[in-house]
């Protein structure tokens, strides 16, 4: 496979700034905060791929991170 499927595979679809702070339990202000003391600059509205990616390594795994 390649990385663009196996990206897939491990994020199938962007997420809103919501769900992000929905599989932290967290509101989408607190995500907003703890992205802006790590220097995370991500879109208002979609979240790419590797968005998700940085997001992850920079908070760690989210407890209720959505299958789909």
């Amino acid at each position: 496979k390649n990385s663009k499927e196996k990206n897939q595979q491990a994020f199938p679809r962007a997420n809103t700034r919501l769900e992000v702070a929905e599989e932290y339990s967290i509101s989408r202000r607190t995500l907003r905060r703890r992205l802006k003391v790590l220097n995370i600059q991500i879109s208002p509205w979609q979240t790419r791929t590797g968005d998700l990616k940085r997001i992850y390594q920079a908070l760690g795994e989210p407890p209720y991170k959505k299958e789909e």
